[in-house]
């Protein structure tokens, strides 16, 4: 989730964030993906609260990000906190060619428009990308850019039975729920797998997949 918690706090999606849950054998990794002003991507949850914490700004810029988003320059201007390493669409494909597992997108806005440019970025690399969807009418625009795996993540939506019906009849890599919902999502959706989030504590859902800050794989700690 964002990259996986640190010390510091939750949501940096920093590269640091992406080496420790690598190291603890995390091989799916959820980054945040958002727009600067200008209409350049760049990795992160917001602007008004998390751009600030993980980011020295000047005054001007902690107070403009109360009202709208950094322009690119401003935001590649503005110092990681803690000595991170900003992510960028281009760093984080590098780090894809040095490192296993995949990335889920989790886009704030402009989620057709911002998966078409990183199948672009990508190249050979796409099927490392896992994006998440919001609505059903998303999944043929996603699929027709050559996204082979993809989630329906249903935290805007509105859950109901016909709705969990409606999804379980796409083909999806997993399909996520709240973690309130998941127990009568499992009892309709059978075709396909079911995460929930964010799961922090240990806790036994009916769910293949939980989204976690801190939550370390037992099988890492074995050694399995």
């Amino acid at each position: 989730h964002a990259g996986g918690g640190l010390k510091h706090g939750d949501y940096s999606n920093s590269k640091e964030a992406l080496d420790q849950s690598a190291a603890n054998g995390f091989r799916l990794f959820e980054l945040d993906f958002n727009w600067t002003s200008d209409g350049k991507l760049a990795i992160g949850h917001d602007w008004k609260s998390e751009y600030r914490y993980w980011n020295r700004l000047g005054w001007s810029g902690w107070l403009a990000s109360f009202y709208y988003a950094p322009s690119s320059h401003s935001f590649q201007a503005s110092t990681p906190s803690f000595g991170l390493t900003r992510l960028s669409p281009d760093t984080l494909i590098d780090w894809l060619r040095t490192n296993p597992g995949q990335i889920v997108t989790d886009f704030k806005t402009g989620n057709i428009e911002g998966l078409t440019l990183i199948a672009n970025l990508a190249g050979p690399l796409q099927d490392r990308f896992v994006p998440q969807i919001y609505a059903m009418s998303e999944y043929s625009a996603v699929r027709e850019l050559g996204y082979e795996e993809v989630i329906l993540t249903t935290y805007r939506l509105s859950p109901s039975v016909e709705l969990f019906r409606q999804i379980d009849r796409l083909d999806l890599f997993a399909v996520t729920v709240p973690e309130g919902v998941v127990t009568d999502a499992a009892r309709i959706i059978t075709n396909n797998k079911i995460f929930t989030h964010t799961i922090n504590a240990p806790v036994l859902l009916p769910a293949a997949g939980y989204y976690t800050d801190c939550l370390i794989p037992t099988e890492t700690r074995n050694g399995v």
